[in-house]
């Protein structure tokens, strides 16, 4: 199961793990905190015909829910966007967010997240193959865990969610390296240097 974690991408920037949703929320409050005289609705944005109309094309474009509501209690109470619309809304609070939207566009991180995040399924289950061959049972979930941290090892110590795009870039593919020594049964040793070896290429 895909544990949810909450991350702070940058200053309003919140994104969480499960669907890679960002909170909208959370960007208008810290806009309305620091802008007494001006502050902004959220309702407002989302009324909007070009809102609509963004919404619409997302949804042509396979995304089914561009917009989600949590309620009640916990993290994941507030509006949430898909990062499309997201950006969109940034840039329509302000400037300021317009600037730090485009940026953080630039930087790729939403993409090499999420590709980090599949090459790291596809490793899982090179190791739940060579595993049940070897063993004829399933892994324990420690066994993905030890591969998972060997190789955020060899690239970085900060957390997954202050982790650069060059650094997730890095990880993406160390895992699909790992990926395939598994299923070459490369033994640990051998795999080892050569993760390491990998891990000195510039991505």
């Amino acid at each position: 199961m895909k544990s949810n974690q909450i991350m702070n991408r940058k200053q309003g920037f919140v994104q969480r793990t499960k669907d890679g949703y960002f909170n909208a929320t959370k960007l208008i409050e810290l806009w309305n905190n620091n802008n007494e005289g001006n502050k902004k609705i959220l309702g407002n944005y989302n009324s909007l015909k070009t809102t609509k109309e963004f919404i619409k094309k997302l949804h042509n474009e396979g995304i089914e829910k561009p917009l989600k509501t949590g309620r009640g209690k916990g993290e994941n109470v507030g509006t949430w966007m898909n990062g499309y619309l997201f950006i969109d809304f940034a840039m329509w609070v302000s400037v300021e967010f317009k600037f730090l939207a485009i940026k953080y566009l630039k930087d790729g991180l939403i993409f090499n997240r999420n590709e980090a995040g599949d090459y790291y399924n596809e490793m899982c289950a090179s190791i739940l193959k060579t595993y049940v061959d070897y063993y004829g049972n399933k892994p324990p979930p420690s066994i993905y865990i030890s591969e998972a941290r060997l190789i955020k090892s060899l690239v970085t110590e900060k957390p997954r969610n202050e982790m650069t795009e060059q650094e997730l870039k890095q990880i993406t593919y160390l895992q699909k390296v790992n990926a395939n020594l598994l299923s070459k049964n490369i033994g640990k040793t051998k795999r080892m240097k050569r993760l390491i070896e990998a891990s000195e290429i510039n991505i």
